[in-house]
């Protein structure tokens, strides 16, 4: 029971000292895996058009979804651009759209804002 204690605040420390750039990559590998997986709940860590747009592509056209998303996507990191302060980053991945996660002031956290549409191949 003393080691459970001992790891929980041990876990707790790490997570409190996370940087900002940090806590923006998960935010958009997690929204990344999600569309890839067709998983559309999501709407506290991505913008509601984002997620639409995918799931419109999905309902419209299954076939395409999964050939060109579910496929191809591959959400590994490459590199992370810094906006002009630590509360928006540009997050690149190997082979999918890269995404704007940028502080939200309601609730302090992470949220992917938008995409950039230019940065892959998915649909070649």
């Amino acid at each position: 029971m003393r080691n459970l204690f001992i790891i929980s605040f041990m876990f707790l420390g790490l997570t409190a000292c996370s940087k900002p750039v940090d806590e923006a990559i998960y935010v958009a590998v997690e929204v990344c895996e999600n569309i890839r997986d067709a998983d559309f709940d999501m709407l506290d860590i991505a913008d509601a058009d984002l997620i639409q747009q995918y799931k419109d592509l999905r309902e419209y056209d299954k076939k395409l979804f999964k050939r060109t998303v579910q496929e191809k996507m591959d959400c590994k990191v490459t590199d992370v651009e810094a906006g002009s302060n630590e509360d928006s980053f540009r997050v690149n991945f190997v082979n999918a759209n890269s995404l704007n996660v940028a502080l939200d002031l309601s609730s302090d956290d992470f949220k992917v804002k938008y995409e950039y549409r230019d940065t892959s191949n998915l649909f070649f």
